[in-house]
């Protein structure tokens, strides 16, 4: 993410298994971490910087955030059953 003085990385500390569409495993996102990224030249401060911060941080990312490595969630099942269909008649394996 981006905010007024650099980018950070939100990484996924803990994960929960909650569900399998077919044999892809669906996760709950259970604690998140953020880190700042360091870039070659030098950060430009900024007043507003950690009042978006902290806005972000109030984001429960533990509610209602889920993923798959396997699985694209931003389709609808049905689109992605017609995708792999395609695959399949075209004889490339979609796992």
């Amino acid at each position: 993410i981006r905010f007024l003085e650099g980018y950070y990385i939100v990484l996924i500390t803990q994960r929960k298994c909650i569900a399998y569409i077919g044999s892809h495993a669906i996760y709950k996102i259970e604690d998140t971490k953020i880190f700042p990224i360091p870039l070659n030249s030098v950060r430009v401060s900024h007043p507003d910087e950690a009042r978006y911060f902290k806005i972000f941080q109030n984001v429960d990312l533990s509610s209602n955030f889920y993923f798959s490595y396997t699985y694209d969630l931003t389709n609808s099942l049905q689109y992605n059953m017609q995708a792999s269909g395609q695959l399949a008649d075209e004889g490339i394996d979609s796992a």
